[in-house]
């Protein structure tokens, strides 16, 4: 079989398109799309990031999501608009039986167990829906920010109709949360 050759967009994309990611419009702006692709990776299926290339994986994960993390733009992956490169993904080669371990062992150094089994892993949990779960979100990944931090930030990531009122009431509860979980040595870094 011949190699694919395909770029990182393509590949996010096809993950995003799949989780229900729609084709950008010229009324989205390029950050906003990237952020779109970027979320539904997070909550793709295990068996979808399994199937992504190591490139893609690293521009989620170096990238993309520390570009989120640190409220900085997201840096366009390779294939996207004029961000040249494609990368080789040699094509699968069918194998039965006992083979698959030998074969996989030889081609990651890893042996057999370390191949998740897909059949029983659970699917993703839904993600938290509306601006309670965004402000959720948003706590427990920065528990050292004041409310005004965590404000400014849902506004300029999706949420632009947010009232300063809304985080400060869900924000006390949520931190008191935190603060109980953490207290009862439950909280993991």
């Amino acid at each position: 079989m011949q190699p694919t050759m395909t770029t990182i967009y393509d590949e996010v994309l096809a993950v995003a398109k799949a989780q229900g990611v729609r084709d950008k419009s010229a009324s989205i702006s390029d950050q906003d799309f990237l952020k779109q692709i970027s979320e539904a990776i997070s909550t793709c299926p295990d068996n979808a990031w399994y199937n992504l290339s190591e490139p893609a994986k690293t521009w989620f994960n170096q990238e993309a999501r520390e570009a989120i993390n640190s409220l900085k733009p997201i840096p366009f992956p390779q294939g996207y608009k004029d961000v040249p490169g494609e990368i080789s993904t040699p094509a699968p080669t069918p194998v039965v039986g006992a083979v698959v371990s030998k074969v996989y062992e030889a081609q990651t150094g890893r042996t057999q167990s370390a191949v998740p089994n897909i059949a029983n892993t659970p699917q993703a949990k839904k993600k938290p829906e509306g601006v309670i779960g965004a402000i959720r979100k948003t706590i427990i990944l920065n528990p050292d920010w004041t409310t005004r931090l965590v404000h400014d930030y849902l506004v300029k990531n999706g949420w632009p109709q947010l009232k300063l009122d809304v985080v400060a009431v869900n924000a006390g509860d949520i931190r008191k949360t935190v603060a109980m979980v953490k207290e009862l040595n439950k909280w993991k870094d």
